[in-house]
C-alpha cells in the first residue's frame, strides 16, 4: 500500500480516500456476499461489525500515538498484531481474504505515526464507500 504521492514533499496520495477506497469497499462486499436459494444476496463475511472492530482497534492506536509520540516503539508491534487478528477472523470466517490482504498490506506499510494516521484514514473512507453499498 502506497500512502504517499510524493512522500519527500509530504503529499499524500489523493485517491486513497476515493477511488482506491471504493474499489476496495466493493471487493470486501464482493467476497463477503453470497447468493441464497430465494435469488436474494446477502452479507455473510465483512460484515459491518468485523470491519468496526478493527477500525476501532486501529483508531484506539493512532489515539495513543497522538496523546504521546514517544509511545511510537510500543504501538507500531500492535499495529502488526492487527495481521494476525486478521488472520483469525479469516480462519473462523468472520472476514475474507481480501480484507485480512489489505490488513496485512496497510499494517505492514505503516513505518511511522502520521501513516498511521493516513491508513486510518483511508479505512475510514472505505467504511463509509462499504456502508452506502450496504444500507
Amino acid at each position: 500500500m502506497n500512502f504517499w504521492k510524493d512522500k519527500e514533499k509530504g503529499h499524500i496520495e489523493p485517491l486513497l480516500f476515493s477511488t482506491h477506497a471504493q474499489e476496495k469497499a466493493l471487493l470486501f462486499s464482493n467476497e463477503g456476499t453470497v447468493e441464497k436459494r430465494n435469488g436474494k444476496r446477502e452479507l455473510m463475511l465483512n460484515k459491518a461489525s468485523q470491519i468496526r472492530r478493527f477500525y476501532d482497534e486501529l483508531s484506539r492506536l493512532e489515539d495513543e500515538v497522538r496523546s504521546s509520540n514517544d509511545r511510537w516503539h510500543v504501538v507500531e508491534p500492535q499495529v502488526h498484531m492487527l495481521v494476525a487478528k486478521a488472520a483469525y477472523a479469516e480462519g473462523r470466517k468472520l472476514v475474507s481474504h481480501g480484507f485480512k490482504t489489505f490488513i496485512q498490506d496497510g499494517a505492514t506499510a505503516v513505518t511511522s505515526p502520521q501513516e498511521l494516521k493516513i491508513f486510518r484514514q483511508h479505512f475510514e473512507s472505505i467504511i463509509g464507500f462499504f456502508r452506502m453499498m450496504h444500507q
